[in-house]
């Protein structure tokens, strides 16, 4: 599976739940920008931006590991808002 295929299906998951929620409800997403061997992989922006096209965005919190796993760029909880 490509990239743009995983942020696709990851933003219809996200959109199928946003429908579901009542107002004022909150949705949580744990997601990374990862560094690949081809370059670092912007999907926590990414798929932010495509789930703010549904939902407000609330929150952006860093995650901060005592130890990160080296591939990890910035790990994140997006909160978003109905």
């Amino acid at each position: 599976m490509g990239r743009a295929t995983y942020l696709e299906e990851l933003t219809a998951t996200y959109t199928n739940i946003a429908d579901t929620m009542t107002d004022g409800a909150r949705l949580a997403i744990n997601v990374a920008n990862i560094r690949a061997p081809f370059g670092v992989t912007f999907l926590a922006w990414d798929l932010g931006k495509a789930v703010a096209d549904e939902l407000e965005l609330d929150e952006e919190l860093p995650i901060c590991w005592d130890r990160q796993h080296p591939s990890i760029t910035q790990d994140y909880c997006l909160v978003f808002k109905a």
